[in-house]
Formats: structure tokens, C-alpha cells, sequence
């Protein structure tokens, strides 16, 4: 029985919302430019295969997690395409709705929340 999903918009800030992100220094990207556009189309074709390929993603992850019931990965696969983006940006929102989860959860104090994400992050190299 679903409780809450966040997919289907419960709580309502978990649609738009920063669950995957890479994470690098300002200088890495601009040092190392062709690292930082290798990684943002690899996260392309990665997300673009999940949308486009489940049969395929699904023996994958039932390869993976063998030990589950190929039911249970069917249906856990069908709420994370719900909630992934098929073109990998991140986004403002997406930052403010994961602090704000982190806050109420007790993983983050609400002071520690920034008051801006400006300059923080790019979608530069998923474009």
C-alpha cells in the first residue's frame, strides 16, 4: 500500500526535485572541460535510455538485484521514471525542494539552508 509518493506530487515540493546531482569544483570544469562534458553526456544518454528502453532496464536491474521479485522492480522502476527528467538539468526549485526535504527530515538545519543557489550549479554541460 503507497502511503505518499513523491512522484505523484506527495509532498508536493518532490516534483521538481535535485535527487540525482554530480557534484565538482568550479576549477575541475574548467581545468579539466572535456571530464565535466563527458560526464554530462554520459548522465544524457543514461537518462534518454531509461525513458526509451525499460524492457532492456529492467533485465539490467533484475541482473542487479536478483534477490527481488521482478515485480517489485517493475514497480519501483515505473516511480522513478515518473520523477526523472528526460533531459538532466537542474534547476533553482530542485535545490530549494531537496534543502527543504533535508530540513524537515532533521538531516539539515533549517540555518544551514542557502539563501541563494546562484552560481552553484550549471546545465552547461547537459545542453
Amino acid at each position: 500500500m503507497v502511503i505518499a509518493s513523491g512522484p505523484d506530487g506527495d509532498p508536493p515540493n518532490a516534483i521538481n526535485f535535485a535527487y540525482n546531482v554530480i557534484l565538482a569544483r568550479p576549477e575541475t570544469c574548467e581545468k579539466r572541460r572535456h571530464i565535466c562534458a563527458a560526464m554530462g553526456a554520459v548522465m544524457k544518454e543514461a537518462i534518454a535510455f531509461m525513458h526509451t528502453h525499460p524492457a532492456e532496464v529492467l533485465a539490467i536491474l533484475g541482473k542487479k538485484f536478483s534477490s527481488l521479485e521482478p515485480k517489485l522492480i517493475a514497480a519501483a522502476y515505473t516511480e522513478i521514471i515518473k520523477s526523472t527528467p528526460k533531459v538532466p538539468v537542474l534547476t533553482r526549485e530542485a535545490l530549494n525542494n531537496a534543502d527543504d526535504f533535508n530540513v524537515e527530515a532533521g538531516m539539515m538545519k533549517a540555518a544551514d539552508k542557502l539563501k541563494s543557489y546562484d552560481g552553484l550549479y550549471t546545465d552547461e554541460f547537459v545542453k
